[in-house]
C-alpha cells in the first residue's frame, strides 16, 4: 500500500500509532530503523531512502516591540517563519492573517502557521506597556509646584502653553485653570488634573494673598486656603448665580490659613465665594458638582 507506521510506548501500557509515510502503491518493499533511529524505505527500483519529517523545517522567532508608553498602542511583532515549503498562512488569536502585528495594545497574541505540507506552528508573544505617569500639581495660594523627577515641563493656561514656563515651579499671574505637562526620559507625557487659581487684586485690598479654592469642581466640601501678613477677622459667604445666600460663616485668619465648608446641601451648579472685611468685598467663582 506505500502506508507506513510507527508505534510508540504511550507511557499507560499502550501504544501510540503514527502514520510516518502515505506513499505510492507497489513502490516499497521492506521498512526499517537503523541504530540511530532513522527510518528508511526500500523501493522496488534498489533504491533506499530515508524518511525524514517535513514539518521539523518549519520554525519561526518573533522580534518583540513593546508598547514605548501607556495608552500609546504602538506594540509590534515582527514574524520570522522558515520552512522547506513554498507557502504559508497565519491566523493570530486577533483574527489578523498577516505575517506582521504592527499598533498593538497590551495582551497575549497567538499565531498558528500553516505551510502548504500541511505543518503547523503555534506561538504566544506578550505585549506590554508602562505605567502611567502620574503628575500632580499642588497649590500654594497662586505658587504652583509640579511632581519632581520628570525631563521636561511645560505650564498651560486654560489649555494654552504658557511662554517660558518650563520648571517644576511656576507663580500664577491670571486666573484660570493651570495644568502642566510632563515627559519623562522615554518621551512619554502626561497632563496633570487642572487647579483653579483665582488673582484678584481685590484680595489684595483686603489684605489677603495667595489664596485658592480647592477642589474646583467642588463635591462634598469646599476648601479655601489664603495667606495673610496680619491678623484679620473675615466674613464668608456663598452666594447662587441669583444672588442668594447660601452659607455665611466668620473665619480669623493669620498668616496661612486654611478653612473647609461644607457643600453637600448645595445644588449642582455655578456659585460665588464672597470674602468682606470693613467694607471691602472679593469674589471667586466655583462650580459644584
Amino acid at each position: 500500500s506505500g502506508r507506513f507506521w510507527t508505534l510508540t510506548p504511550d507511557g499507560q501500557g499502550g501504544w501510540d500509532n503514527e502514520e510516518v509515510l502515505n506513499g505510492a502503491n507497489s513502490t516499497f518493499v521492506s521498512f526499517g530503523e537503523d541504530k540511530d533511529g532513522e527510518l528508511y524505505v526500500s523501493a522496488l527500483n534498489g533504491n533506499v531512502y530515508r524518511l525524514t519529517d517535513v514539518c521539523s523545517t518549519l520554525t519561526a522567532e518573533a522580534a518583540v516591540q513593546q508598547i514605548t508608553c501607556n495608552g500609546a498602542a504602538d506594540g509590534a511583532i515582527d514574524l520570522s517563519v522558515s520552512t522547506a515549503a513554498s507557502a504559508q498562512t497565519f491566523q493570530w488569536s486577533n483574527n489578523a492573517a498577516s505575517e506582521d502585528l504592527t499598533g498593538l495594545s497590551p495582551g497575549t497574541y497567538s499565531v498558528t502557521v500553516t505551510d502548504s505540507n500541511g505543518c503547523t506552528l503555534e506561538r504566544s508573544y506578550e505585549i506590554t506597556e508602562p505605567a502611567a505617569l502620574e503628575v500632580a500639581v499642588q497649590a500654594d495660594g497662586n505658587m504652583l509646584s509640579a511632581t519632581p523627577g520628570f525631563a521636561t515641563y511645560q505650564w498651560l493656561l486654560d489649555g494654552q502653553e504658557l511662554p517660558n514656563a518650563a520648571q517644576p515651579e511656576l507663580t500664577a499671574a491670571t486666573s484660570g485653570l493651570y495644568t502642566v505637562r510632563v515627559t519623562d526620559a522615554n518621551g512619554c507625557q502626561a497632563v496633570s488634573d487642572p487647579v483653579n487659581i483665582q488673582v484678584n487684586r481685590t484680595f489684595e485690598a483686603l489684605g489677603v494673598r495667595n489664596w485658592t479654592i480647592l477642589p474646583n469642581p467642588v463635591k462634598d466640601e469646599i476648601q479655601v486656603r489664603l495667606r495673610t501678613d496680619q491678623r484679620l477677622s473675615l466674613t464668608v459667604r456663598v452666594l447662587d448665580m441669583n444672588g442668594v445666600e447660601r452659607l455665611k460663616s466668620t473665619w480669623e485668619v493669620s498668616g496661612d490659613s486654611r478653612k473647609v465648608f461644607a457643600a453637600e446641601d448645595l445644588s449642582p451648579g455655578v456659585y460665588w465665594l464672597v470674602l468682606e472685611r470693613g467694607g471691602l468685598r472679593a469674589t471667586a467663582k466655583f462650580v459644584k458638582i
